[in-house]
This record gives C-alpha cells, structure tokens and sequence, in this order.
C-alpha cells in the first residue's frame, strides 16, 4: 500500500513493505539510503511555532494587563529554549533607569541572547520586538510588545487584557514600530 502525503507543496510516499509479504527486519543494510536527521535547532524552532499556533484563540492570563512578554517566556519553556532576561536591553539607552526584568518586552533582546534581525530577515520562530504600541510610563521610542514571528508577514502574540491570543498580520502601523528580532542562541544554525 503506497500513499502519498505532504504540506506545503512537499511530496513524500510511504509504503508499507510488509503488504508485499517483505518483513523490514530482513531487508539488507546497504549504506545506498542517507538518512535525513532534523538538526536540534530546527526542530526547536518548529516547536515553537506549532506552541505559538497552539495558543490561538485561547487566553493567557485573560485579566491581566500587559502580559505579551511572560506569554513569550511561556512558549519558550514549552519548546525548550532558554532566552534570560537581558541584563541590557537593546533600548537600555532609553530604559536604563526604569525598573526591568524578565516580564517587560525589551528583556529579550540583546545581542547575548541570539542573533540580531532586520525586519528583511526574519524567520518563523524568531522573537520581534515593537516601539511605542501603548500610552504609559516608557519613554517614547522603547520596546513595550513583543510576538513570535510565524512568517508571511504575520506574528502571534497575547495583544491585551480580555483578548484572546491572535495572530496578527503586520500592517504598517506594526511595520513602522518595529524595532528589532531576535533568533535565540538554540535555534540558530
């Protein structure tokens, strides 16, 4: 029995040898077959997205305000990747005398927890950071949202207090607050 499966435009045939009365324990080794191995940080970076995609249309701590930074740390513990709180934020030069730490979204980004990203080269699982997406305390121009980019323009994030996880299709007010990504040390090649 041959059939054939695939996503996204890829094409792959399974057969199960055994209905041609072949038993695969019998089947010789010969070396003329490469196995394919995902290498750790792919399989890292899918994890993240599939537990991004996940969260969709659920809440995360539904009554609280402000919580788009411990919903990324949430999905990364469930995919197994480690970013600690950045000692100094890539907009510490604006935040450097307010109170920081692991649940604000400028704590992910410095160049000691991953590559750096241009909005040009982003890749699904890296984490994007914004400028400027509320009115508050924070000086003008400092990252106050972050998500993980899924690809094809478009991000997951938790948006605000009784709102569901969404993924959002960047348009060019999001565009224009970008500010930085970043691809964590474990996914990067």
């Amino acid at each position: 029995m041959a059939t054939e499966s695939g996503a996204g435009g890829e094409s792959s045939v399974e057969m199960d040898v055994r209905s041609m009365g072949i038993d695969p324990m019998d089947i010789e080794e010969t070396g003329e077959l490469e196995y394919a191995v995902t290498p750790r940080h792919e399989l890292l970076k899918k994890t993240l997205v599939t537990r991004a995609k996940f969260w969709l249309g659920y809440e995360f701590r539904g009554n609280e305000k402000e919580q788009c930074a411990n919903f990324v740390r949430r999905l990364l513990a469930e995919s197994g990747i480690t970013v600690p709180p950045a000692e100094k934020p890539f907009d510490c030069h604006l935040t450097g005398e307010l109170e920081q730490g692991p649940s604000f979204a400028n704590s992910f980004f410095s160049a000691k927890n991953g590559a750096l990203q241009g909005y040009g080269d982003l890749e699904p699982g890296d984490l994007v950071a914004f400028r400027d997406t509320y009115e508050g305390d924070f000086p003008k121009g400092c990252i106050t949202h972050v998500g993980v980019w899924i690809g094809r323009e478009s991000m997951i994030d938790r948006a605000t207090a009784g709102e569901p996880v969404r993924e959002l299709r960047l348009d060019d007010w999001w565009r224009e607050r970008f500010v930085v990504g970043l691809r964590p040390w474990q996914i990067c090649p």
